[in-house]
């Protein structure tokens, strides 16, 4: 299953920040790029402007009866930087405990009992099991609340490319503790992201909508390209 840390290649754990850190380079830079750029529908746009990013903030901070803020403590963009280190070790703390959970299932065992198909079949279908596994909340309101029905399909399809990384992150340190790790980062960081942006539909320039589903094929593709021979079971 990948727990035995005398297995582990610890030293190769620092890909889980470098993921991490590129995943939200590449998540902002996708919606400046649709969004912003081309103006594409749904994707919305990236703002540092401090009026919008309070805007977002009271909005989260009312659903939890806070208090509202009137004015960002620092800049926009340090704030940023501070909210991606910091909710990679929050995350790391909090959340790993569960996203191991989830990962014992995924990266644990069906890693274990697809691997005979290949790298890329066995985690086309672990994806989209991963992905259905999500249905309940989703049909629930959950990630993206507007669209509780397209919103299914949607989450398979982040899951697929988001799989074949963590699957990679398995096979780089052979541990399930590397992915259940950067499950728990990306659980921290999402709602933060999104705090810099705009007009966003959920579905569409959302962090597990199609700015997601993007963002996991550019990271999946500079796997390909630098590393591919990580891509295979050994």
């Amino acid at each position: 299953m990948g727990l035995k840390l005398r297995e582990a290649k610890g030293w190769k754990f620092f890909w889980i920040p470098a993921f991490y850190i590129l995943l939200c380079v590449l998540f902002l830079g996708t919606v400046v790029l649709f969004g912003n750029g081309f103006q594409v529908y749904g994707f919305g746009e990236i703002t540092f402007k401090p009026e919008d990013i309070l805007t977002n903030i009271n909005a989260a901070m009312s659903a939890t009866g806070a208090p509202a803020m009137s004015k960002l403590p620092i800049h926009p963009v340090a704030l940023l930087i501070t909210q991606i280190i910091s909710s990679f070790l929050a995350g790391v703390i909090i959340n790993t405990i569960p996203t191991l959970g989830e990962e014992l299932g995924w990266r644990g065992f069906l890693f274990n009992e697809t691997k005979q198909m290949g790298f890329w079949k066995s985690n086309l279908l672990i994806g989209i099991i991963w992905g259905i596994w999500h249905a309940p909340v989703i049909l629930q309101g959950h990630n993206y609340p507007d669209h509780p029905v397209v919103g299914v399909f949607m989450m398979i399809l982040f899951c697929i490319p988001l799989g074949y990384i963590m699957s990679y992150l398995r096979i780089k340190t052979n541990s399930v503790l590397a992915p259940a790790l950067f499950h728990a980062a990306l659980n921290a960081i999402g709602g933060n992201l999104m705090m810099y942006t705009k007009n966003v539909d959920n579905l569409i320039g959302g962090v597990a909508g199609l700015a997601g589903v993007i963002t996991g094929l550019a990271i999946l593709l500079l796997i390909v390209i630098f590393d591919r021979k990580t891509l295979k079971y050994s």
